[in-house]
């Protein structure tokens, strides 16, 4: 019996307790996470209907969870949401017995800040951001400078991300992303608010697309698309992590509160785990797994690209945005200085 069918077969058992066997499963996740080929694959596996519903940023997907008119089984915070998550008691713990696949998560994908037991989450996909270019009309790129020049004013792309801009910024100050004093943190926002008027489009979700298009030359961007697109046009589009650095994300896999189907939850989870389905995954999307064993199924192309599976050296100049104090704002207790410049730039 293949690992999926236990944890079907789990599901079924445990549904003879349970008052609710639903015939629908709902996971909130990033654009581009989960190929629909293997969405399709679940499904035909274990008759249940996958709906996928996508967010733009970890402060969205938090909304969202709160809100229990949004139905969600399985969720995928970045690293530094899941802290957040597990303090506004918005997660079930997972049950480990139900999801065997774990066993092939690296260990340096485990225990680490925002979850020490990895008692409310299962590592999935990690990344970095950095910054997408046209080489025919760009040229080489390898500092975040490029994206505060005026002459490239109209030609840039920003993420839709508080967080992740004001990461940059303080990088180009040679801060760290996760510096709280209040006079870096002014002074990135004062960085970020003249660097507006040169930025065409804020967008967290098509930024890759308006790369491909040449409606920007400069994209401020996630490395899986952006890894994606300079693979399948090298000699026109690259990706490449700042010399100045850069942030690094774990993305993971979790079961809201407000599930209604934990079981099944659980068995998606451990499905997307199963070593091929990862790997799969890994050659769809062009985000790097947390699952090792997955690398024997990855195509060799694809494990040599150091833009998906970038080096130590690379790693080393990157960080974990991580959750600083009460995020009901977007950076905790400086969260009223971030936000007023964010709502700012964002002409709000």
């Amino acid at each position: 019996m293949n690992i999926l069918k236990k944890s079907v077969v789990a599901f079924v058992l445990l549904c003879f307790s349970s008052p609710v066997i639903a015939e629908e499963l709902n996971i909130l996740t990033w654009k581009n996470y989960l190929p629909n080929k293997i969405a399709k694959q679940f499904s035909m596996d274990t008759g249940v209907k996958l709906n996928v519903v996508l967010f733009d940023s970890n402060e969205d997907l938090l909304q969202m969870l709160k809100d229990e008119s949004v139905p969600c089984d399985v969720c995928v915070p970045s690293d530094y949401m899941v802290a957040t998550l597990i303090d506004e008691v918005l997660l079930k713990p997972v049950d480990r017995k139900l999801v065997p696949n774990f066993k092939h998560i690296g260990s340096s994908f485990l225990n680490l800040y925002f979850d020490p037991d990895n008692k409310y989450s299962v590592p999935y996909l990690w990344g970095t951001s950095g910054i997408g270019f046209n080489r025919q009309t760009a040229g080489e790129v390898d500092s975040w400078s490029v994206l505060f020049d005026a002459k490239n004013k109209g030609k840039i792309c920003m993420l839709n991300d508080a967080r992740e801009c004001f990461a940059v910024a303080l990088k180009t100050m040679g801060k760290s992303v996760n510096d709280t004093d209040q006079k870096n943190l002014s002074k990135a926002g004062d960085k970020l608010l003249a660097q507006k008027p040169f930025v065409k489009k804020y967008d967290s979700e098509n930024f890759a697309d308006l790369l491909a298009s040449g409606e920007v030359a400069f994209v401020h961007g996630y490395s899986g698309e952006l890894a994606a697109l300079a693979t399948k046009s090298p000699d026109k589009f690259g990706y490449v992590v700042p010399r100045e650095g850069s942030t690094v994300a774990l993305d993971n896999l979790c079961v809201p509160t407000k599930a209604k189907n934990v079981a099944m939850a659980h068995a998606l989870i451990d499905f997307l785990h199963q070593p091929k389905i990862a790997a799969m995954i890994v050659n769809e999307t062009g985000y790097a797994s947390s699952n090792e064993e997955s690398k024997k199924f990855v195509d060799a192309s694809v494990l040599a690209n150091k833009s998906i599976y970038p080096s130590k050296e690379t790693l080393s100049r990157c960080e974990y945005v991580k959750e600083l104090g009460d995020l009901g704002g977007v950076l905790g207790e400086s969260s009223t200085l971030v936000d007023d410049a964010w709502k700012k730039i964002q002409g709000k």
